[in-house]
């Protein structure tokens, strides 16, 4: 029987990284990189030229935002509690918008589906608000990353809540990351 030739692959060129276990960490060794630095700043990067226009501060009353933002900490943690399934989601039907509202709702039945218990049912561990940080991008926009503890993990949510004349401060945006 004569012998096969061996077929050849448009990749036998390229050489083959080391990897370490299911991770496929490269493990070859680093290139040689030229010691000389540049440190000059890169005037591409620059997101504005001296002298442009950029965001303003936006004045607001140390009290008033004092209490934005405790405002804001309260309907997070209640929005935790009914993610958790340690309150109705109807509690906070006035303080969300109805966007955010059906996503919550949503991702409460998900959760409920996945850890195999009933929707408003307590979770037996119970998320903690660690940290809010907010910003003031326009008046009446309040915008804040919030730091959440579940147990031994952080999670981190984004949080929008928009100022209205007939209901004060209303959720319009609440991911979770």
């Amino acid at each position: 029987m004569p012998a096969r030739p061996l077929a050849t692959h448009p990749f036998e060129s390229v050489p083959f990284a080391e990897v370490q276990g299911a991770l496929a960490l490269d493990v070859s060794p680093d290139p040689v990189v030229d010691p000389v630095l540049d440190l000059a700043p890169d005037p591409s990067l620059d997101p504005a030229p001296p002298g442009a226009p950029t965001a303003g501060v936006v004045p607001i009353d140390r009290r008033a935002r004092g209490e934005a933002e405790r405002w804001a900490r309260h309907i997070v943690q209640a929005a935790l509690e009914v993610v958790a399934g340690m309150r109705p989601s109807s509690q906070l039907v006035r303080w969300l918008s109805p966007t955010v509202y059906a996503d919550l709702r949503r991702r409460t039945h998900l959760l409920a589906l996945a850890t195999h218990r009933e929707p408003e049912r307590a979770h037996p561990v119970r998320a903690r608000l660690q940290s809010l940080h907010a910003t003031y991008p326009v008046p009446g926009v309040l915008e804040a990353a919030v730091h959440v503890r579940h147990g031994h993990r952080s999670r981190a949510l984004a949080v929008r809540f928009e100022q209205r004349a007939e209901r004060g401060w209303v959720c319009t945006a609440l991911d979770f990351a």
